[in-house]
């Protein structure tokens, strides 16, 4: 069982229904109560693009997301490796000038404004023809404009859920400009669309179609805000307040020429007059409109315009305020649009290019960096300094004997090793002494062995009950540490045991 619903004013149902009997409520209908809508009853790309032009409050947001993609750092790697490719004169040519008219980085902005504003983007990558469609063959890249862009699907298509490829589906996209029209092959364009609902027509609509009530509301304060500073349209009236048995008594001729004279003439703001009116005829005032500040305009802008940054993703503290923004809020949700928008737009950017380009057939991907960004470095250098923290502590904790090596490596972030699953007092631990007994404990041990005053057979007991070295090795390290003198025959005098005199 289904639920039916109507929406409207009166006896009006406000919906129509589809080929399958589903209900389907138009919000864009023009003759929806006195909604006027900003779509004019029709949504469409260039509408969006009109909006985007027009509107500050529109274009802001997306500049702020559009602009901060656009400050990454766009380069070739290894796949892998993460190794800088500089010698690909490809790239170097296409990371310059993609094409005769763009630099790459409007490329990218505009990318990113197509993708907000019409719900659509298609790179186009222009190969002459006969030659394969190879990364080294591409001559120029282009984004085709959405609004002049249309799909030409195939009349003999498979099922679109049988379809392993856009060239099953679509024959070719058609870009018309006024009187010039091209049609490209689908195997040469990457379609990407934001909102993607419809198979049938495979476009995408704009994230700010859910923005028609707040947008329309905008242009409504706009339009109110000029019309009472242009003084379209008389403010209020001057009436009489004379009445006789009848009523109230209009003004004659007479009396209005004297007052608008005597108005003009000796009151006002500028020009040394009076601001205050004496006048011998008894009149009223009646406004016929409400003040600025009785519409409240500013508040419904800041509503709207919220509704709009946070359909986009934009922290609201970023909007435009005559308060302005705090140091701490405005810097917190710097880095936020960042990391919550400009960063993931960018990757998924960089991702399409690549496969888009035919760069992963050679080893290589398109990468983009941020960590040069100003917002960005304090949470560079926090994630230092924890780092530098966890290290040192759990290297601590591995050389006091209380985790083992492998242990210590995970938390600090590296792989575990082969037999790793020691302490560093295990005969079995495979580290150098040095790294058993840390530095303190290397430099006492030094200490030890250096000293002529200590007899061998104490040094080797402070071996074995302090540093805890085994009898073999501590027997080692004090022979080899005894002193080495050459007789005068050249020999190796041996060393000799405590008590005894040797011949």
């Amino acid at each position: 069982m289904g639920f039916n619903f109507s929406i409207g004013w009166g006896n009006k149902v406000r919906y129509k229904k589809d080929s399958a009997d589903n209900h389907i409520y138009t919000i864009t209908d023009a003759n929806l109560g006195n909604f006027l809508s900003c779509f004019d009853g029709q949504y469409s790309e260039k509408n969006m693009i009109e909006l985007f032009e027009n509107i500050p409050e529109i274009f802001a947001p997306i500049n702020a997301i559009a602009d901060r993609v656009t400050k990454g750092v766009w380069e070739l790697v290894k796949e892998g490796t993460e190794d800088v490719v500089t010698n690909n004169n490809q790239w170097n040519k296409i990371k310059s000038n993609p094409n005769w008219k763009q630099s790459f980085n409007k490329f990218i902005y505009n990318t990113v404004v197509y993708k907000y504003i019409c719900g659509n983007y298609y790179f186009y990558k222009y190969i002459p023809e006969n030659f394969k469609n190879k990364f080294e063959n591409i001559v120029s890249l282009w984004l085709l404009p959405p609004q002049h862009t249309k799909t030409k699907l195939k009349t003999n298509r498979t099922k679109y859920y049988y379809t392993t490829q856009i060239q099953d589906f679509v024959e070719y996209y058609v870009v018309k400009i006024e009187d010039y029209e091209q049609n490209i092959y689908p195997e040469y364009v990457l379609h990407e669309g934001y909102i993607d609902i419809d198979c049938n027509t495979l476009k995408g609509i704009s994230p700010l179609k859910a923005a028609e009530y707040p947008i329309s509301n905008l242009i409504a304060v706009y339009k109110a805000r000029n019309t009472i500073y242009n003084k379209r349209g008389a403010l209020g009236a001057i009436v009489n307040k004379n009445t006789d048995a009848s009523g109230a008594v209009a003004l004659t001729p007479k009396d209005k020429k004297e007052l608008r004279d005597e108005f003009n003439n000796d009151f006002g703001v500028t020009n040394g007059k009076d601001p205050i009116a004496i006048t011998s005829i008894p009149i009223d005032f009646v406004r016929f409109g409400m003040s600025i500040q009785e519409l409240m305009p500013f508040e419904e802008t800041f509503a709207a315009t919220a509704a709009i940054y946070s359909i986009l993703g934009v922290p609201r503290s970023l909007i435009p305020t005559k308060e302005g923004v705090t140091f701490n809020n405005g810097f917190t949700d710097e880095r936020k649009l960042y990391a919550d928008v400009a960063i993931p737009q960018a990757e998924a950017i960089a991702t399409q290019l690549t496969s888009f380009l035919g760069l992963k057939e050679l080893g290589l991907k398109i990468r983009v960096r941020f960590d040069h960004v100003e917002a960005l470095q304090q949470d560079q250098k926090l994630n230092a300094e924890t780092q530098k923290l966890i290290s040192e502590t759990y290297t601590t904790l591995y050389e006091k004997g209380h985790i083992t090596k492998n242990e210590m490596l995970v938390q600090i972030g590296s792989s575990e090793v082969n037999e790793g699953d020691v302490y560093v007092t295990d005969g079995k631990n495979p580290d150098p002494l040095a790294i058993k007994l840390g530095v303190g404990g290397t430099q006492a041990l030094i200490m030890v062995l250096s000293d002529q005053n200590i007899s061998q057979s104490v040094k080797r007991n402070t071996l074995i009950s302090v540093f805890g070295l085994s009898e073999q090795d501590a027997y080692k390290l004090t022979i080899d540490n005894k002193p080495m003198n050459q007789n005068q025959n050249n020999q190796i005098e041996k060393p000799v045991e405590d008590g005894k005199k040797s011949n």
